[in-house]
């Protein structure tokens, strides 16, 4: 047992485990949590925690049932831990891999397949690089800041090169297969949506440093910092050759807009607002997108914001029927 700890011992109040009698208790990490686990395991097993002892002397004795158990602290999750290991967890490759893979996904099925890619390699790849860079480009393009800078860190580009190449160019496409198949799709959503998290902040923080006074600088930045791809999606099909400006993010918001929107919100937010601290709440922000991604993953549940804007916008805006009916009210007059 001394050889395990590597810790001195010292002889203190003898204890009774089940079915070990003076026990020494060691003062360190890994003796608390082996007392720990026997604790447990006595309570699983129904026998009591301490039993009958023999002191010195050949009396026996048992311990007094007002004496506390063991602390459990041990095994208790710190949430500041994990919201500050979260917080600066790294992006860079596993989080940046999911969210590039998703993108390449997403101008392949907007490309209508591999036609395009065939034809012309060239556009697919700046389709792709823009929409993997499309929050960092966008926020610079309002910031004033080099639209070039997103695209400066070579050992992104090349991970993002990489993913386009297999994507479009894969042996019996079995990149494509791959992804596609729904666990390993979930996953990469998951993955995904804690990056979209991290990216939010990372444009709030962005816009403060420029502008530290704007609350609607610092809400837009984050917002197009986690939703940029949606803004990006029309003008990678104007390298396509195609334009269509009616389906914007604008115009028709996702469910992704609404969530960066409601997450920039809140990360601006003085600090004392709320009752957690920054680390917290980008950790719950990134729970909540994981949960809303896979509940809408898994089933046929529509937009869930959908209700809340019925009951807030017919008596702030009115209702679209009315302006509908008099439009064919009119057309048939």
């Amino acid at each position: 047992w001394e050889l395990l700890t590597q810790t001195q011992t010292h002889e203190t109040d003898k204890l009774c485990l089940p079915g070990v009698c003076n026990v020494r208790r060691e003062y360190s990490a890994v003796t608390r949590a082996a007392v720990n686990v026997s604790y447990l395991w006595a309570r699983r097993e129904h026998r009591p925690y301490f039993k009958t002892c023999v002191e010195p002397g050949g009396r026996e004795g048992v311990r007094s049932t007002a004496m506390e158990g063991p602390d459990l602290g041990a095994f208790a999750l710190d949430l500041d831990d994990l919201a500050e290991a979260f917080a600066h967890l790294a992006m860079f490759p596993l989080f940046e891999i999911a969210h590039y893979i998703l993108m390449c996904q997403a101008v392949r099925a907007d490309s209508g397949g591999l036609g395009l890619s065939r034809k012309h390699p060239l556009a697919t790849w700046v389709c792709c690089m823009l929409m993997c860079s499309a929050g960092g480009v966008i926020s610079s393009l309002l910031l004033g800041l080099p639209l070039i800078g997103p695209l400066s860190k070579t050992p992104n580009v090349l991970l993002a090169s990489a993913i386009w190449y297999l994507t479009f160019y894969s042996p019996f496409d079995a990149v494509h297969k791959l992804v596609n198949f729904a666990p390993v799709l979930l996953f990469t959503y998951c993955v995904k949506e804690l990056h979209r998290s991290h990216t939010i902040l990372g444009g709030v923080l962005k816009a403060r440093k420029e502008f530290p006074s704007s609350f609607l600088v610092q809400v837009c930045i984050g917002v197009i910092g986690g939703a940029g791809s949606g803004f990006m999606l029309n003008f990678q099909r104007l390298v396509r050759g195609k334009w269509s400006p009616e389906t914007n993010q604008i115009l028709h918001p996702t469910v992704v807009l609404k969530e960066c929107l409601i997450s920039a919100v809140l990360f601006t937010l003085p600090s004392g607002v709320l009752p957690i601290t920054q680390d917290q709440l980008l950790l719950l922000t990134a729970i909540v997108m994981v949960i809303v991604k896979v509940t809408l993953s898994l089933t046929n549940v529509g937009d869930p914001f959908k209700p809340i804007e019925n009951v807030l916008c017919v008596p702030i805006f009115g209702r679209v029927e009315a302006t509908g009916n008099a439009g064919v009210k009119k057309k048939y007059e």
